[in-house]
């Protein structure tokens, strides 16, 4: 948290540029990537609609002290003291704006999406992905092939034991559930009026045409990736 930007982190263009995952090129196959950035551009647009449809001059977003007062909230060290905020603790651009509710919204749901709901896909089999692993660890670096230099007795024995892996499958398969319904299905409705009623409108169509997508991906995957299908993706994290 201590290095953690919203800017960086929580903005993903960025936060894949960082980590060297940006380029298809060098990184051909990374679903993760290729079907967030349709959610994040999707959510941006639904966000800046409503934003820029509300405060059309600046003076309305600068006059509005309780987004201002929401802006100082977010980085004031006293409070949630994040760092990377567009903005800097004031809203001085409907773009600051935009961003800043773009993270909130898509860390909340696509990238939620993304880290939770593969858990027992990932985990419920462990040795394809354990836990943790029992004894000492390997004292050297060279690579060990299963059944030629390591026997299935000698994997067992690292492997978590049959109380702990009903366990951890247990709890995979609870947090893998969904709580909330999917992106853009609210539970609660707070926009009537025909700004957010026609931007809602178009982000749910645009929400079904981004699920043809990646199903038609997913057709040609060498392994499917349903965790970000609009149709899987949650409001919020429920947990």
């Amino acid at each position: 948290f201590a290095s953690w930007k919203m800017n960086v982190d929580g903005w993903l263009p960025r936060d894949l540029k960082k980590r060297g995952v940006a380029d298809k090129d060098a990184l051909p196959y990374y679903p993760y990537r290729d079907d967030a950035l349709l959610l994040h551009k999707a959510i941006k647009s639904y966000v800046k609609e409503i934003v820029n449809a509300y405060y059309d001059t600046t003076e309305k977003l600068t006059n509005d002290y309780e987004i201002q007062n929401w802006a100082n909230s977010l980085v004031d060290e006293e409070e949630l003291g994040l760092k990377g905020v567009p903005g800097n603790g004031k809203f001085t651009t409907t773009k600051h704006l935009t961003k800043v509710l773009t993270s909130i919204i898509f860390m909340g749901s696509v990238g939620h999406a993304a880290a939770n709901f593969s858990q027992y896909d990932d985990y419920a089999f462990p040795a394809n992905y354990p836990a943790f692993l029992r004894g000492n660890p390997p004292e050297d670096k060279l690579p060990k092939i299963w059944t030629a230099d390591v026997s299935d007795e000698e994997v067992l024995q690292h492997l978590p034991k049959k109380d702990m892996t009903l366990s951890i499958a247990a709890i995979t398969k609870l947090l893998s559930d969904r709580g909330t319904n999917n992106l853009g299905c609210f539970e609660k409705k707070y926009m009537f009026d025909p700004i957010g009623e026609a931007a809602h409108s178009r982000f749910l169509t645009k929400l079904e045409e981004i699920s043809d997508i990646i199903a038609k991906r997913n057709e040609t995957r060498p392994e499917k990736y349903p965790y970000l299908d609009p149709k899987e993706v949650p409001n919020a994290i429920s947990i």
